[in-house]
């Protein structure tokens, strides 16, 4: 049984589009411009997409039913096509729920749970539609996006002026009986001047740190498909979209209904938050 409340008609979207150059490798330049131009036609449709998925609360109770027709149920909900990237056999996978007024999102999730180990399925957006399925089904090569992000600015380095002088209380204190004039200079040796990161070694560090703690099976360093490098202040990311959404979310925000209040989301560990 499925009862769905859907709130309001998907009205505007707000576009938050990244800029960066990389005129210094013009085949590079090339291959990400092509990719920007296609990214904004599919950022509007996406945004419309998870917007259905975030802002449309249903109302689930089901008892094994197989995965196909929960499906099919949710894409009637909300209006989005739903595309199972797995074996025909999975389709039959029996899901069961009981989940009142809940984002259609955080419901998909909820599915997605029953359909494998734990974090081995996913969603992520494609060409206008929602894909679910295991992620090495998800991370097909034709699904990998090039995506570029700067980080120059989170890589700047404060100024070193190297240490300061210190002062010697002690020495200060002590005092020659016969003139009353203090021994010595009471300025301290400096201490030891302690060498900072480039840019470069911080953005490399970053890299490194992102591939550990984001998806790590994903990555060519682990055998996966997906590929990170920084290059002159960015990070260039070829992956599949659910990978590049916990990276730094989505350059859009969800199609909101007028009438209602706008919900923060958040993906985090391979799930998403959603605050009302």
């Amino acid at each position: 049984m499925l009862r769905v409340s859907l709130r309001a008609p998907i009205a505007s979207l707000a576009l938050a589009m990244t800029s960066w150059t990389m005129a210094d490798s013009p085949l590079l330049h090339e291959q990400v411009s092509h990719g920007q131009r296609l990214n904004l036609e599919d950022n509007a449709r996406h945004a419309q997409v998870l917007g259905a998925l975030v802002y449309t609360d249903v109302t689930i109770e089901a008892d094994a039913s197989p995965l196909s027709t929960m499906l099919r149920w949710l894409e009637d909900a909300i209006g989005v096509q739903i595309v199972l990237r797995a074996e025909d056999a999975d389709a039959d996978r029996p899901i069961t729920l009981q989940i009142e007024q809940q984002p259609a999102l955080t419901t998909l999730e909820f599915m997605l749970d029953q359909c494998g180990p734990f974090d081995d399925w996913t969603w992520q957006l494609r060409r206008g539609v929602v894909e679910i399925g295991p992620k090495s089904r998800l991370a097909a090569s034709s699904a990998l996006e090039l995506r570029v992000y700067p980080i120059l600015d989170l890589l700047t380095v404060s100024p070193d002026y190297g240490p300061a002088p210190g002062l010697d209380m002690e020495r200060a204190l002590t005092q020659n009986q016969e003139t009353g004039t203090t021994v010595g200079s009471i300025v301290a040796s400096p201490k030891e001047r302690v060498a900072s990161k480039s840019p470069e070694e911080t953005g490399r560090t970053l890299a490194t740190l992102l591939t550990e703690i984001i998806e790590p099976e994903q990555w060519s360093t682990a055998g996966g498909p997906a590929q990170l490098r920084y290059h002159r202040g960015a990070l260039i990311v070829r992956a599949p979209d659910f990978v590049h959404r916990q990276i730094n979310g989505y350059a859009f925000a969800p199609a909101r209904p007028r009438s209602v209040a706008p919900r923060r989301v958040e993906y985090r560990s391979g799930r998403t938050l959603i605050g009302r």
